[in-house]
């Protein structure tokens, strides 16, 4: 079986509004998702990544340079790892994130299964 990333995309301007009941009530909706497919075997692994300002290379003009960029407002704010036999499963996991319900966006990606050159 193929392994697929979920990279969970948002912004925190999202959620701003939100009350301390409406976030729990977020958070358990995120727990009843897991929950769905953890129960059938297929998560692999998880990482909520930290809040705040990311750090970017890129290069502009030639010239090599490292932000936080002013235009960057969607970052990944985590992602799970889930192991199912087609992208169409896959894509029916993503597809019950809870980031939806607050405007972000769920990238969903295939995993080599091959041993990584650069790993361990």
């Amino acid at each position: 079986m193929a392994q697929y990333i979920l990279l969970l995309r948002g912004t925190n301007e999202q959620l701003e509004g939100y009350s301390a009941e409406e976030l729990q009530q977020l958070f358990e909706k995120y727990d009843e998702w897991v929950d769905s497919f953890k129960n059938k075997d297929k998560f692999r692994s998880a990482q909520k990544l930290i809040d705040g300002v990311r750090h970017e290379v890129r290069v502009e003009d030639g010239q090599v340079v490292d932000g936080p960029f002013a235009e960057t407002k969607e970052t990944i704010g985590g992602f799970f790892v889930v192991e199912c036999a087609t992208l169409k499963a896959a894509a029916e996991i993503a597809k019950r994130c809870p980031v939806l319900i607050h405007g972000g966006s769920v990238e969903l990606r295939e995993l080599h299964t091959d041993a990584c050159r650069y790993s361990g």
